[in-house]
């Protein structure tokens, strides 16, 4: 709350977790994590602040979030699965920016 925050977890069996940033924001690093799964979830809560996360290439963004006066952005590649490839690790995030905006990255 009124400030920020800089996190890179390292972790090689990341489960997601939770970020908020009111009037404030943050940076995730996630490119040195590893999923313990095939996914997981962050649930976002931005108020009149804003956040970056930075995925590591390859993985697949799902963007749930509702966002009012806001926006959450996803500027990674959308790349195509072909058939018979194995399926990617997936971020899925969900949450609620008000007044504030999120930018995903690789």
């Amino acid at each position: 709350i009124f400030g920020s925050f800089k996190r890179r977890p390292l972790s090689k069996t990341f489960r997601g977790g939770d970020l908020t940033a009111i009037f404030g924001g943050f940076e995730t690093d996630l490119r040195g994590a590893t999923l313990a799964g095939q996914d997981a979830v962050l649930d976002l809560f931005i108020l009149f602040g804003g956040g970056e996360i930075q995925v590591p290439q390859g993985w697949d963004v799902d963007v749930r979030a509702t966002a009012l006066f806001g926006a959450v952005e996803d500027k990674t590649p959308h790349l195509i699965k072909e058939e018979g490839a194995p399926a990617r690790p997936k971020l899925i995030l969900t949450g609620l920016v008000l007044f504030g905006g999120c930018d995903i990255k690789d």
